[in-house]
């Protein structure tokens, strides 16, 4: 199975691309801009694929993931930088350009595409989350993630291809950006 991960350096993603590695997948495939800043993922790197590509710059991937014929491609790219990523307007970027690989991907005939949401896509009012909690984001970060999430599952429909949407709670562990703790 030729499986495609975008953000594979980064915090979520390592921790994905290290369990792949672990578990015996042979054809793991990490596209990211900074390929050189790979310390999550060193343990590994022998064992995986490194892919230089800008998740915002399509002409820096779309033959790279062409010619792999992904099965499964997990989009976990996205800007995070603690204390800036909720009202980043890079987060209209990621949106748009996200927006356009997720097309690309079922246009291109993936079997599966898993993309990272995120708890802030929910109303917090509620004083608690869970998924029968509304919808409702207070950010411009969870604005976008919940709109990406709205036209990917429509394109799901159209293309009959699987798509999951994966939301993600409050996280912590190994290589955990340090403004975060």
């Amino acid at each position: 199975m030729k499986i495609v991960i975008t953000g594979g350096t980064g915090f979520i993603g390592s921790a994905l691309v290290r369990r792949l590695a672990a578990e015996g997948y042979d054809e793991v495939y990490v596209l990211d801009k900074d390929i050189s800043n790979i310390f999550r993922i060193e343990s590994v790197k022998n064992k995986i694929n490194l892919i230089e590509g800008d998740i915002l710059n399509p002409k820096s991937y779309f033959d790279k993931i062409i010619k792999i014929k992904p099965d499964v491609v997990y989009h976990l790219a996205w800007y995070a930088e603690p204390g800036k990523y909720l009202t980043s307007l890079e987060n209209l970027e990621h949106l748009k350009y996200g927006i356009d690989f997720i097309k690309f991907l079922f246009e291109l005939g993936v079997n599966k595409i898993i993309v990272t949401g995120t708890c802030f896509e929910y109303d917090a009012s509620y004083g608690y989350l869970s998924e029968s909690t509304p919808e409702k984001p207070a950010h411009l970060y969870s604005s976008c993630k919940l709109a990406l999430k709205k036209v990917a599952e429509q394109l799901s429909y159209i293309y009959e291809i699987p798509f999951v949407w994966a939301r993600i709670f409050y996280l912590y562990g190994p290589y955990e950006h340090p403004n975060r703790l």
